[in-house]
């Protein structure tokens, strides 16, 4: 009797990074403080060895796209269905005026950001406190299926200039400039350019105002006239801001959540802006 399946060690993955934390109070005086943290990191994974005969391993997706760790491309790859290129880095268009498409699936993009980072600032003066953490993401690949459905059916702002014709820069196998013009209609943007992967990664970089907070603690002179030690009022508001080219504003969304499978969006619920209210009293 034979064996429909095993489970072998399927690899070897090597993370070399650098992640830096850095603590400082640029200001005291007076009462006034002014404390800073920082932190840095900055990661990169090497996919040293596969199993033999494996030359890529399913992290996650469909058919077409899926999130591979690949010999070649590394770990955190998006996989799928890429526009051809020629050896000068031209896009190759038909006779019809149309780009043409890879005969194979390959790398359209990485998950992996180039380093992320943060930093909180601190004021306090007599009681009262002020802070604010940013966070930041540099890089990181996002395949946006909202945008593709959106784009299908008509309703992204890419399609805003529907029944337009346009001409593909590019060059034509033969090399010569490609001129011809093609209609952007329908047909267009729901057999064509819906079916191409790479239209849809995103680049995922970020600049979010994590968390801001003020908060006040009553004097100890004041302490004395009620049955508390310490007592102090807060006001928090998280995610009240981000700067980020994402199309749908808030590129932090995974359509598996957390795991290996990262860089697809869809159907996420963004993160809310929020704001809570605070009373701490000690006995």
């Amino acid at each position: 009797m034979g064996f429909e399946s095993r489970v072998v060690n399927s690899g070897e993955i090597i993370n070399k990074g650098v992640g830096i934390t850095l603590q400082a109070t640029p200001l005291k005086i007076g009462g006034f403080d002014w404390d800073v943290q920082m932190n840095f990191s900055k990661n990169k994974y090497e996919l040293k060895e596969l199993a033999e005969g494996v030359d890529n391993i399913y992290l996650g997706g469909f058919v077409s796209p899926q999130i591979r760790a690949d010999q070649e491309h590394g770990y955190g790859v998006i996989w799928g269905q890429g526009l051809k290129y020629n050896d000068n880095g031209e896009l190759v268009i038909n006779e019809y005026g149309y780009p043409m498409l890879e005969e194979e699936l390959g790398p359209i993009g990485n998950v992996q950001p180039d380093w992320t980072g943060g930093i909180r600032n601190t004021f306090s003066f007599k009681g009262l406190s002020l802070s604010a953490l940013i966070d930041v993401r540099k890089g990181g690949d996002i395949l946006n299926f909202d945008q593709y459905y959106m784009v299908f059916y008509g309703t992204a702002k890419v399609t805003e200039n529907r029944n337009q014709t346009k001409v593909w820069e590019g060059v034509h196998e033969d090399g010569t400039p490609n001129e011809t013009a093609i209609m952007q209609d329908g047909p267009y943007f729901r057999d064509f350019y819906s079916n191409i992967d790479e239209f849809f990664v995103e680049d995922g970089s970020f600049v979010k105002l994590r968390e801001i907070s003020l908060a006040y603690s009553l004097p100890t002179k004041l302490m004395k006239k009620i049955p508390f030690s310490s007592l102090s009022v807060s006001v928090t508001g998280r995610n009240l801001w981000i700067d980020s080219d994402f199309t749908y504003g808030d590129p932090e969304g995974s359509l598996y959540g957390n795991g290996n499978s990262q860089g697809f969006y869809h159907m996420v619920t963004p993160s809310t802006k929020g704001l809570t209210f605070g009373l701490k009293a000690t006995l």
